[in-house]
């Protein structure tokens, strides 16, 4: 990587002066996803001390 302000090789030039800047684009959906089967694939599971189920309703009607 080149400080600021400073040029960039001559190869290096060329190549961005003739395709332009490369940007990878992540699709977030498609991040999500894999990142949620990969937790599940290694078994990650919530809390149960910070997520406690919910306290019993009284139910009327």
């Amino acid at each position: 990587m080149t400080p600021r302000g400073a040029r960039a090789p001559g190869a290096l030039r060329k190549r961005l002066a003739r395709d332009g800047p490369f940007a990878p684009v992540v699709d977030p959906a498609g991040a999500a996803i894999m990142t949620l089967e990969s937790l599940v694939r290694i078994g990650v599971r919530p809390s149960r001390v910070s997520h406690l189920p919910p306290r019993a309703k009284e139910r009327v009607g």
